[in-house]
């Protein structure tokens, strides 16, 4: 039996999308692990060689506290500069102002549909269901669909909606059987 629902996206809602993203992936990790430690290794660099130049301690304390700052907020500033970015992204994109979406899941795959168009998947495309605190997420590929919590009239509903498609799923890959 198919299920369908309704919702508005918004640019917020895709910033939030690309923010769980990116704090779920093992390579934007890495970016993030790497640029903290690159821009702690500079700047304790820049402290260093000051210090050769000027035989004063001072600049050395300076560079040094500033190195332990990087360490210590590195991560929260990447985030920071992350989510302001893409905020200034989508506010830029024309295409990403609040749209009509819908989605309809059944036993054979689901389609979605939006003011850009719409697409029909086969369940094995999916390769993970996700929640999060205001959204789920339907991964296909590198893309994903978004699917805001206030989309559905209560939690029990999008709770069962979300266990249909994941149930759906699972039948389809062969995982479960359906009893739905």
């Amino acid at each position: 039996m198919p299920a369908v629902v309704e919702y508005e996206l918004t640019p917020d809602d895709y910033v939030q999308f690309n923010m769980h993203y990116i704090r779920n992936s093992p390579v934007a990790q890495r970016m993030r692990r790497n640029s903290v430690i690159a821009l702690s290794g500079g700047v304790f660099a820049v402290g260093i060689f000051t210090w050769i130049l000027e035989k004063r301690a001072l600049p050395l304390v300076f560079f040094g506290i500033a190195t332990v700052l990087c360490v210590l907020f590195g991560s929260r500033w990447w985030y920071w500069e992350t989510t302001r970015r893409s905020k200034r992204i989508y506010a830029e994109a024309a295409k990403v102002r609040e749209s009509h979406n819908a989605l309809e899941i059944g036993p054979d795959g689901f389609r979605a549909s939006g003011n850009s168009g719409e697409g029909t998947y086969k369940w094995p495309a999916v390769d993970n269901i996700v929640e999060d605190t205001h959204h789920t997420y339907v991964y296909v590929g590198m893309t994903g669909l978004i699917i805001p919590n206030r989309a559905f009239a209560s939690e029990e509903d999008r709770k069962r909606f979300v266990e249909m498609a994941r149930e759906y799923r699972e039948a389809a890959v062969g995982l479960t059987s359906v009893n739905i």
